[in-house]
């Protein structure tokens, strides 16, 4: 049993509709991930990711699919999935990431690229690597980077740029 499972109550279907009938006589439950991830606007693999992380309302009744009423989803999303600094966090840190790996993956194919005899092979591993060099330079200003991460992306880029003006790019 999974630690969400543990702190959800289960409820039968029949018991969630009667509860939510008693309230309201027009409150809706979605029934399984497909239906709540349509209600959400979102993909299945994100609205359960919520469940998770940001703690989306969803019921687990007893060998049955899970459940959400409505209202219930309504509330949550009024709140919960507005921006908040921990949401520009993560997307930062992914942004972070990306340029680290890809000034790697650029400094790989200039590195390769120098050394192969086989002009065409040659041109297409440089075009490669310089367009990595231009999206890492565009995308870089709007990353907040640790000292670290900032050392090595100017550290790549340096090397980079060597590089790509050995393999006769205007840099």
């Amino acid at each position: 049993m999974s630690a969400v499972e543990v702190s959800r109550p289960d409820f039968d279907r029949a018991t969630i509709k009667t509860v939510a009938v008693k309230k309201n006589p027009r409150e809706a439950i979605l029934s399984g991930w497909k239906e709540i991830a349509d209600y959400l606007g979102r993909e299945v693999r994100t609205v359960q990711r919520y469940e998770i992380e940001k703690h989306l309302p969803i019921r687990h009744p007893a060998g049955e699919s899970v459940i959400a009423t409505k209202s219930e989803i309504d509330r949550w999303a009024s709140i919960a999935l507005t921006e908040t600094a921990w949401d520009r966090e993560r997307a930062n840190r992914a942004r972070a990431n990306f340029l680290l790996i890809d000034s790697e993956m650029a400094l790989t194919f200039s590195g390769i690229a120098l050394q192969d005899s086989n002009q065409d092979n040659r041109l297409r591993r440089t075009q490669i690597a310089r367009k990595a060099f231009d999206a890492i330079t565009r995308l870089r200003e709007g990353v907040a980077l640790t000292d670290k991460d900032a050392n090595k992306v100017n550290d790549n880029l340096q090397r980079l740029r060597r590089e790509l003006q050995e393999l006769g790019e205007r840099v």
